[in-house]
């Protein structure tokens, strides 16, 4: 913090007349960037705030000749569209491509390729069983793909505790190929290729007994599987607050009557 406030009032005194960074001066440099003066701000905030100075001498930092230029001109800068015009560009249709890969329940944004159940079990016993178990009943601590059943579900509530899994409890197929391409393998997410996804996909649909091991995913067949809980969620049109506050005779005791998985629920 020494260093940084050295720097900034060396700087300071070395400009002497008119700042660059000073709005008054009349004078911004082309090369100013909003993430220089991002950068430099929050380094200052961060330092103050943190209590890296004594309280007495945080307002005078604060209010120091360097630090109002730059929390004024970034200030500026940020809000003013003329000002602003120049900073960044337009992104490449590629930039946006990379990110735009989500896939919607309907199966909307799936890509090209193909896979079955066949061509998965290999990457599923290379990338895949070491968390989620050789038959997909889970390893540990790691979630399960297989088990539970709807039947179960239905009798036992979404409170009580039969296993959630893929087959028992995910209502639409395209779904997985989804959450399979953004996040998976566990620490080395979206490396894998569309029909490695697809085959994947597959597997985890043929261990749940859901296709066949030979049928073959891609965008048209997976968006018309039938998952087996697709009629196990219904829109929930009640109002998201139906209670009014209680001022009298309110109850003397509140009863919990239903607890959510993993000791959340307050006592």
């Amino acid at each position: 913090m020494f260093r940084f406030r050295k720097g900034v009032a060396g700087a300071a005194r070395a400009r002497q007349g008119a700042c660059p960074l000073d709005p008054m001066s009349g004078f911004f440099p082309k090369s100013l960037r909003r993430r220089q003066l991002a950068a430099m701000f929050s380094a200052l905030r961060a330092a103050v705030l943190r209590g890296h100075v004594p309280r007495s001498r945080r307002l005078r930092l604060l209010a120091g000749a360097g630090s109002a230029r730059v929390l004024l001109t970034a200030l500026i800068l940020s809000t003013t569209p003329a000002m602003a015009q120049d900073i960044g560009r337009a992104p490449h249709p590629g930039e946006v491509e990379a990110w735009d890969i989500d896939v919607r329940f309907d199966g909307l944004g799936l890509p090209p390729g193909q896979g079955s159940a066949l061509e998965g079990e290999e990457p599923y016993i290379r990338l895949c069983a070491s968390c989620h178990g050789d038959f997909g009943y889970g390893e540990g601590r790691h979630p399960a793909l297989v088990g539970g059943s709807v039947k179960q579900l239905a009798e036992h509530g979404p409170q009580a505790s039969p296993p959630k899994t893929v087959g028992s409890f995910w209502p639409h197929a395209p779904v997985l190929f989804d959450y399979i391409r953004r996040t998976m393998p566990f620490g080395a997410a979206q490396t894998l290729s569309d029909d490695e996804t697809y085959a994947l996909t597959a597997y985890v649909l043929w261990m749940n007994e859901i296709i066949a091991e030979d049928a073959v995913m891609d965008a048209a067949t997976l968006a018309a599987v039938q998952m087996p809980n697709r009629d196990g969620f219904f829109e929930d049109n009640r109002p998201d607050v139906t209670a009014t506050a209680c001022m009298t005779n309110c109850k003397d005791m509140v009863k919990i009557t239903s607890r959510v998985q993993g000791g959340v629920t307050p006592e």
